[in-house]
């Protein structure tokens, strides 16, 4: 019943991955295909990465800067 089902499951994907792993190491190879991928996938991806890094950056020096502000400051309504 349920038992076989999921280790057909099982089976199908192991089988999946094995022959996924096995084309990596086989002839023939697409080295050119490959980089060329890599290279859309890195830059396209490079704006997201780069603004997100900033965001970040932001928001620990902000939290840094209140960490190092007194308490009677940090605490004291601004005007």
């Amino acid at each position: 019943g349920r038992i076989k089902a999921a280790l057909l499951e099982l089976q199908g994907y192991m089988i999946m991955c094995t022959a996924a792993i096995r084309g990596c190491f086989s002839p023939p190879f697409y080295a050119r295909d490959v980089v060329e991928q890599i290279d859309a996938i890195g830059l396209g991806s490079l704006t997201v990465v780069l603004l997100t890094g900033f965001i970040a950056i932001a928001l620990v020096r902000a939290r840094l800067a209140d960490k190092r502000r007194p308490a009677a400051i940090a605490s004291r309504p601004m005007a």
